[in-house]
């Protein structure tokens, strides 16, 4: 049976939320995001997984709106997405 990790993060509107981030001991974990904006809540879950321990190395989100600052890379995540914030600019511009 997965154990269960308790993890709070900030949502866009600011305000507080829980989730529970469920991981086998162990294991390699993918995170999925729809967006990233600000890159806040990806190196916290991460950092709640590893001490599971579980295998955190990449993110996969659609839209990666962040201006990538070295933040997730710094917590040791690659980034991986169907759309930057650059596509997004471009595809206005057009």
């Amino acid at each position: 049976m997965p154990d269960s990790v308790p993890h709070v993060y900030r949502h866009w509107s600011a305000t507080m939320s829980d989730a529970r981030v469920n991981a086998v001991r162990a294991t390699r974990v993918t995170l999925i995001e729809d967006v990233i904006t600000t890159g806040g809540a990806v190196p916290a879950a991460a950092e709640a997984l590893r001490e599971r321990p579980a295998e955190v190395t990449t993110v996969v989100c659609a839209i990666d709106r962040s201006s990538n600052e070295g933040r997730l890379e710094a917590a040791g995540v690659s980034v991986r997405s169907v759309l930057t914030l650059a596509d997004l600019d471009r595809a206005h511009r057009s």
